[in-house]
């Protein structure tokens, strides 16, 4: 994959590079690697996106491991969902690791997306 560790920051930082949906040093493929790569759980923007607009158009994005995302500041970045989509979705590879080690979201202004859309569990009465 296609991502920048600089220099001077912490190990296991994962830049991303470009506003895109997808592809190489996209949030996408970030936080795909940060699922695949749990040493790999903090993800940074360049300063080159501050006032951009990342859309996410490709639909939700899936966290499965514990992660950090660290904006530049909500005033300076933007993600975006159309009404009908959600951001994320946390689905845990190992439930209890996101009890004591949560994803945590900040530095970033979060608009659109329905919230409405919540994950029902079924159970099954026998």
């Amino acid at each position: 994959m296609d991502y920048r560790v600089f220099p001077g920051v912490p190990d296991g930082l994962i830049m991303v590079t470009q506003a895109t949906d997808s592809g190489p040093g996209s949030l996408r493929e970030a936080v795909a690697l940060a699922n695949a790569e749990p040493d790999f759980n903090l993800i940074g923007f360049d300063a080159s996106l501050e006032g951009q607009t990342i859309n996410l158009t490709g639909g939700e994005i899936l966290i499965s491991q514990p992660l950090y995302l660290r904006g530049p500041g909500a005033n300076r970045l933007t993600l975006a969902a159309g009404p009908s989509a959600r951001l994320f979705r946390l689905e845990p590879e190992d439930s209890a690791a996101l009890r004591t080690q949560p994803v945590t979201i900040s530095g970033l202004s979060l608009v659109g997306g329905d919230r409405s859309r919540r994950r029902t569990r079924r159970r099954d009465s026998q």
